[in-house]
């Protein structure tokens, strides 16, 4: 029975030298693993709820959140490209005005965009009406996407300037967003002039898919100023309270997040 115990003993401590000891970003890997298929069950269980309402609100928000994700790949790429050729070495005044003549540009291309979708143009260039419920699907899987590349856009435009001319202080920074409201209710009300004019410059008439075009391109607007303001807004109050003006990202360097104290996070979740 000795003998016995002694080898239960010995085998056992060999086993407990055997096992490896599990790090931090191990256990944070597993964590993030078994709560993603968690997460993509319930999913499918929302997808096939039996309420309607449930089922039409779960396809809305991954619609929704596949979007997000497509608009900021498509801008990150694009936008790596202007400043790989065209920012790169350059100064920073000259970054801000590369950053907002990009945003004019994505704004643009909604606005053109959003005019075939709709068949606002067919007329222009003697093209057929097409069906109206075929109409509402494109034109608004495009908007989605469409605004929120605009959206990150101008959140990298006013955010630049942000850095660049008001980055003395977190008033002094806050001053960026009636600034950016200013900008975009000129740029706006330009491109609602282009609009009109399109509209009526084949029969003098704005018929269901002109009248579709504007309203999907105001609504789309109203999401890029209401993206990008807040998040220039968000930028302020992270600056006041940590002391440090996030980049254009919101990201922070290291020595600046190590820096920051329970105080702060305390008051960062009050705001939130």
């Amino acid at each position: 029975t000795i003998a016995i115990g002694l080898v239960v003993h010995v085998i056992g401590e060999e086993e407990e030298k055997e096992q490896p000891k599990v790090s931090p970003v191990e256990a944070a890997i597993s964590v993030m693993l078994l709560g993603s298929i968690g997460f993509q069950m319930l999913l499918f269980y929302l997808v096939h709820w039996d309420d309607a309402d449930i089922r039409r609100y779960a396809w809305r928000v991954i619609s929704q959140t596949i979007s997000i994700f497509c608009a900021v790949l498509l801008f990150q790429g694009f936008n790596g490209l202007v400043e790989e050729y065209l920012i790169e070495g350059a100064g920073e005044f000259w970054e801000v005005i590369i950053d907002m003549g990009q945003m004019v540009f994505w704004l643009t291309a909604m606005q053109v965009m959003l005019a075939v979708t709709s068949g606002a143009v067919n007329e222009l260039w003697g093209g057929t009406k097409p069906d109206m419920k075929e109409v509402e699907i494109n034109v608004k899987s495009l908007a989605l996407l469409l605004s929120h590349v605009a959206g990150f856009s101008g959140i990298n435009a006013w955010g630049s300037l942000q850095h660049v001319v008001f980055g003395q202080s977190p008033l002094i920074a806050l001053l960026v967003v009636p600034l950016g409201m200013f900008g975009l209710i000129l740029v706006y009300h330009g491109f609602d002039i282009f609009r009109d004019y399109v509209s009526k410059s084949d029969d003098g008439v704005v018929d269901e898919y002109e009248e579709k075009w504007d309203d999907e391109t105001e609504e789309c607007e109203n999401d890029v100023a209401g993206l990008s303001l807040s998040f220039l807004t968000v930028q302020a109050i992270r600056f006041a309270i940590g002391g440090d003006l996030p980049n254009t990202e919101g990201g922070e360097s290291l020595s600046a997040m190590r820096n920051h104290g329970p105080s702060e996070w305390l008051v960062l979740l009050a705001c939130g």
